[in-house]
Formats: C-alpha cells, structure tokens, sequence
C-alpha cells in the first residue's frame, strides 16, 4: 500500500473507480451490449431466413419452369395428334363424299341408260308399227292390182304374222 501511496494513488479512489467501472460495464451490457448483439442476432436471422427463402423460390421458379416445359411439351405433342387426327379426319370423310359422289353418278348414269333404252325399245315399236302398217298398205295396193281377194288374205296373214313374230317386234 505504500507503494500505492507513494506513487500518489488513493486506495479508495481506485476501489471506487474500479466499482464504478464494473457497475458501468455491468449498466452498458444490460442496457446497450445485449440489445445491440439481440438486434445483430435478430438481423442475422431475418437475413438467414431472407437467403433461404430466396433460395426456396429460387428451386420453386426452377421447378415450375420445368413444369411448364414439361406441359409445353405435353400441349405441342397434343396439339400434334389433333392435328394428325384432323387431317385423318379430313381425308376419311373427303373419300367418304367421293364414293357417294361416283355411287350417286353411277346411279344417275345406271338411270340415263334405263331411259335410254325404254326410249329406244318405244321408238323401234314405232317404227315396227308404223313399218307394218306402210308394208301392208303397200302390200294391199299391189294385191289389188294384181292378186285375186284369196290370194290377197292369204298373203295378208302371212305378211302379218311374219311381222308380229320378227326378232324386233315389241315384247
């Protein structure tokens, strides 16, 4: 203590600032010193939290670019096989309208030849008839001329069954 004293130190001055001290460090780390490390260590953490969510919608983005990648990919491919049955589509009933088209021309030309040929049996029937009847007028004015009345029957029937049984006579 002298040692203290000679070196101009008062023992309970330094007791008292070194009580001071202690009570101020004690003060500044209850008042200041935690608050300030409990706002770092809070900061800190918002910090943390902010990188690992960033890095969670960072790998959500990732994921749900894949995932629209993915359904593109589906959407193209779909899109495609629509089409293709389309065009399917499109060619079956495009052979579907051309059969019935050439089935309905066959119809109509089956149908023309019908009436083609009704009208051709109905003229070659006129013309027999009237054929006949020019053959036997004709007949019959040469008959009279030339021919006694029982030659001219007997060749009237004749002439007359003869035309009635020809391979063009109207059936």
């Amino acid at each position: 203590m002298e040692l203290l004293s000679a070196l101009g130190v008062d023992l309970g001055v330094l007791l008292s600032q070194v009580l001071n001290y202690g009570i101020l460090l004690a003060v500044l780390t209850f008042l200041l010193y935690r608050p300030v490390l409990n706002l770092l260590d809070a900061r800190r953490e918002s910090i943390r939290k902010a990188m690992e969510d960033s890095e969670r919608i960072a790998k959500q983005a990732e994921e749900m670019e894949a995932m629209r990648k993915k359904q593109m990919v589906k959407i193209e491919a779909d899109a495609a096989g629509l089409l293709e049955q389309a065009k399917k589509d499109v060619a079956l009933v495009k052979e579907q309208m051309l059969a019935e088209a050439k089935k309905e021309a066959d119809t109509q030309l089956a149908r023309g030849k019908e009436e083609l040929l009704a009208e051709k049996s109905r003229i070659t029937g006129d013309l027999e008839k009237v054929a006949a009847s020019l053959v036997v007028k004709l007949t019959s004015k040469l008959l009279e001329k030339e021919f006694s009345a029982a030659d001219q029957d007997r060749l009237m029937s004749a002439l007359e069954s003869s035309v009635t049984h020809s391979p063009h006579a109207k059936k």
